[in-house]
């Protein structure tokens, strides 16, 4: 889990623009040896975790500056994983939905205490507590 928790901060500092190079800083020629290095990491990643594939992506800026589709999205068939390959979020969504909520509290829109209801009235669930 380690190096998973490594792969964000390593992408930042990898791919953080110079000053002179803030428009496009993948463009830099000592970034993109930085990118060949991460690239050759994430491929050895792969292979030693058994994973079929993965897409990486950096943003600086607000802004997608680097892409890359790494593995295969499905292994019978050959596909190779490409930038716009769809995943199946599954369980990950509770995260951004946990993460969403929390801001909002933070901002003073939610209390956590507050029934779900009163903000999607649709929702038919009923509360045991009177």
């Amino acid at each position: 889990m380690g190096v998973l928790c490594t792969l964000p901060i390593l992408a930042a500092l990898l791919l953080a623009p110079a000053p002179s190079q803030a428009q496009n800083p993948a463009a830099d020629p000592d970034v993109q040896a930085q990118i060949g290095l991460f690239s050759a990491w994430l491929d050895g990643q792969i292979a030693i975790r058994g994973l079929p594939g993965i897409v990486v992506g950096v943003v600086s800026d607000q802004e997608l500056v680097w892409a890359k589709g790494f593995g295969h999205a499905d292994l019978d068939s050959d596909r190779h994983m490409q930038t716009d390959t769809r995943f199946r979020m599954a369980s990950h969504s509770k995260l951004f939905t946990a993460t969403s909520i929390m801001q909002l509290r933070e901002q003073g829109k939610v209390r956590l205490d507050d029934p779900v209801a009163d903000y999607l009235p649709w929702f038919g669930f009923q509360s045991a507590e009177p």
